[in-house]
């Protein structure tokens, strides 16, 4: 909910504050979130108000709702007067934050951040966490998202729209795969440039992946597609999530090694295959005692 404080016109209610060598004058405040860690981290302005971008642990409670699981993106509407016209959650199963966002020339929005989800709207993540950026529109419905990093790691600073109409992104990178090279040791800067929405974009290339047996009571072996030659890549990482979206089993696999799954109870899984040099191979399947 929010709490305006605005003075009468032509009136201070109390003398303005010094800031900086400039005065300042409050003229209303706003407070959004719900019951757990909720933190704006950006804003905008629109022609009618402002766009607020963080991240919620709030578990849809009070101004939340649609929160997956952990912490998700977190972005809000509001009116110039900080009255909250809409909400939405954007994430997985892990933990997410937005961390800058920025109106397009078009009168959308686009947002970074970084993930460690899988699942929900998340998807292509084959690193410890990557950064997730995501267009939205003015009622704040996904157009399109895109997942950029390595395996080892990747936090999201700031984005802008440039003159050609892609974007430029700036960050920090662990990794020395998949989108990044040139890594120097440890994390590094790390700055992308985004082409023009109408051209062509390297994404992680996401492959069709067999599994067998299917359905399968102990452990199962994976056939990846045509796409991959055999013996090109020593190991894979392997994620299984339910159909909620939450990481049930992450380990290493070297390639053509059986996958031990007795453990988990009986359902419908979705199973990702990552390998170091950024390929994505996706797939489903049963377990049955």
């Amino acid at each position: 909910s929010c709490t305006l404080h605005l003075p009468p016109p032509h009136t201070h209610t109390h003398a303005p504050r010094r800031c900086g060598g400039c005065f300042l004058t409050s003229l209303c405040f706003c407070l959004l979130g719900g019951v757990g860690l909720d933190v704006a981290s950006d804003v905008v302005e629109t022609n009618d108000g402002f766009v607020v971008c963080g991240y919620t642990g709030a578990h849809n409670s009070g101004d939340v709702t649609g929160h997956y699981s952990s912490l998700d993106y977190w972005v809000a509407k509001l009116t110039k007067s900080g009255e909250l016209l809409w909400q939405k959650c954007f994430g997985g199963s892990s933990f997410d934050y937005a961390r800058s966002i920025v109106k397009t020339n078009d009168g959308k929005f686009v947002i970074s951040g970084e993930v460690k989800s899988t699942g929900g709207d998340v998807e292509g993540n084959y690193g410890v966490q990557m950064i997730w950026v995501l267009k939205m529109d003015e009622i704040g419905e996904i157009i399109w998202k895109k997942i950029l990093g390595g395996t080892d790691g990747e936090g999201s600073g700031s984005i802008q729209q440039t003159s050609d109409d892609g974007y430029v992104l700036s960050g920090y990178s662990w990794s020395n795969n998949g989108d990044v090279s040139g890594n120097h040791g440890e994390a590094d800067f790390w700055i992308v440039k985004l082409a023009l929405e109408s051209s062509p974009t390297t994404t992680a290339e996401s492959s069709s992946l067999e599994i067998y047996p299917n359905p399968v009571n102990h452990s199962l072996s994976l056939q990846l597609s045509h796409a991959l030659s055999a013996g090109t890549e020593e190991s894979l990482s392997i994620r299984i999530t339910n159909l909620l979206g939450q990481e049930l089993h992450h380990q290493f696999l070297t390639a053509g090694e059986a996958l031990n799954i007795a453990t988990l109870p009986n359902g419908l899984y979705h199973l990702t295959a990552a390998t170091s040099s950024g390929k994505v191979f996706s797939g489903k399947f049963t377990k049955l005692d």
